[in-house]
């Protein structure tokens, strides 16, 4: 297998092990990897968004992706019960990334909220995290 195959394969793991914490969580309805079209969804949803991955030195990886949590937002709903989830889906995702091997650094290193509206007039809030994991491919197996 190359270096690069690897590295792929890296990338994939780390994807799957967030998109395994969102599915398993009973709270959310929905979860998929990459964007899909709103008409499509039921709320709570759970998106993995990859952003990129970039050569650091050696043989350092770091790769970049999301978590996309998306709550339908009624008078009725509490807003701190929304950023509540991240209480367990941020340990979760942390020790999902342990265990993917040659991971060597992994953190939330932002979280975000935004408030819309769906093309359906569906009045949305989303939290986002985005993840940064440095990754050692070993160029030499």
């Amino acid at each position: 297998m190359t270096t690069y195959e690897r590295l792929i394969e890296q990338r994939m793991e780390l994807y799957s092990e967030a998109f395994d914490v969102l599915r398993d969580d009973e709270r959310i309805a929905q979860t998929d990897v990459g964007p899909r079209t709103f008409d499509e969804l039921r709320y709570p949803y759970g998106e993995v968004i990859p952003e990129e991955t970039t050569h650091q030195q050696g043989n350092k990886f770091r790769h970049i992706l999301r978590t996309n949590i998306y709550f339908e937002r009624r008078q009725s709903d509490d807003y701190l019960d929304m950023v509540g989830v991240l209480l367990d889906i941020v340990p979760a995702v942390l020790e999902a990334f342990a265990g993917v091997e040659c991971t060597v650094n992994f953190v939330p290193e932002r979280i975000e909220d935004f408030a819309g509206e769906a093309a359906d007039n569906t009045l949305l809030i989303m939290i986002s995290v985005r993840w940064v994991v440095d990754t050692l491919v070993d160029r030499a197996a």
